[in-house]
């Protein structure tokens, strides 16, 4: 008697246990099977877009200010306008040269062409452009450039050359009262050699 209630106990037993775990096995094989079935979320791309972007600079080719980016790695347009400072030798007959500093606000645009396509985003090229600043007038820049990748969306930026104001001399000389005696040094109002260095960011 006590064995069949052993037995029937365990049967029992093994029913209710079965029960519990047949519909745990189910599921678990159907959220496998979802699993397996639904596509792999396809992952973000490494780098944002670089056709429009926001330039943040701090120099004097581009100006201590901000602009904009608008094309593509290879080819496009930059636009800036911000404050630039110069320092220049002055010399006066019979008297030793003496700095002078002089700044004014600036409006450059150029367009660059990637030369050299590096790794991780680097890229090395060359400029051309327009500047009109407040006390040297209307002028030409030839330079280059260079950007790295700092992160999905922003890049660093430095970008240098020799600017060229067609009346910067006399411009300068009719804004600041200089002396017609006084001659510039070189670097000065009519050529000189700027830098700038900067981000760009792209939203």
């Amino acid at each position: 008697m006590s064995q069949r209630w052993s037995n029937t106990t365990l049967r029992w037993g093994v029913g209710v246990a079965t029960l519990l775990v047949a519909p745990l096995a189910w599921s678990q094989s159907g959220e496998v099977t979802a699993s397996e079935s639904t596509p792999q979320a396809t992952e973000a791309p490494l780098e944002g877009q670089r056709n429009i972007g926001a330039l943040i600079a701090l120099g004097t080719y581009t100006g201590f200010g901000a602009g904009v980016q608008v094309g593509s790695p290879q080819l496009g347009l930059r636009a800036a306008a911000g404050w630039v400072p110069l320092l220049m030798s002055l010399y006066h007959p019979d008297q030793d040269p003496q700095i002078k500093f002089y700044s004014g606000y600036q409006v450059a645009g150029d367009a660059y062409a990637r030369a050299v396509e590096g790794k991780r985003g680097a890229n090395i090229g060359v400029s051309l452009g327009y500047r009109y600043h407040s006390l040297l007038g209307n002028g030409v820049a030839l330079g280059g450039y260079g950007t790295f990748r700092l992160s999905k969306v922003v890049d660093g930026f430095v970008q240098g050359g020799l600017v060229w104001f067609f009346s910067g001399e006399d411009e300068l000389r009719e804004n600041k009262s200089v002396p017609d005696d006084a001659e510039f040094g070189w670097p000065g109002p009519t050529i000189n050699y700027l830098v700038s260095i900067g981000v760009l960011l792209f939203p």
